[in-house]
């Protein structure tokens, strides 16, 4: 038992494989000279493909470089914004420990102040 042939799909819808792709000349030109070198049995798709892939990487190279630099100009300026913060912390936790003895002491002050100025009652004397 076999399954029937199939015609092909009448409706198929493009791939995105498919899909027109803008190429400069010059670039066209230079893929032409590098196929045209090669021997009739290197000439593969997959060898095309290759070669493609290694031009868009070279010129997108510059872009990456460029990027790379922002990216590690941007770490150390937030190791620096980092280090700038906590030190700032440590300076606030300071002020904040010296903040609350002051408010201490005054309480302290303000007690004895306030011992010293009530009138002894009537009992003791």
């Amino acid at each position: 038992m076999r399954k029937p042939r199939r015609g092909p799909d009448p409706v198929r819808t493009q791939s995105s494989a498919l899909a027109p792709v803008w190429i400069e000349a010059d670039e066209l030109v230079a893929f032409k000279l590098w196929w045209e070198r090669l021997a009739d049995g290197e000439r593969t798709a997959r060898r095309a493909f290759l070669h493609g892939l290694q031009r868009a990487d070279a010129a997108w190279g510059v872009v990456y470089r460029q990027l790379g630099s922002e990216l590690q100009k941007s770490r150390e300026s937030l190791r620096t914004a980092d280090r700038e913060l906590a030190g700032a912390r440590t300076a606030n936790e300071r002020l904040r420990r010296e903040l609350e003895q002051a408010i201490d002491r005054a309480n302290e002050a303000e007690e004895r102040v306030k011992q010293l100025t009530t009138p002894v009652s009537g009992d003791y004397e």
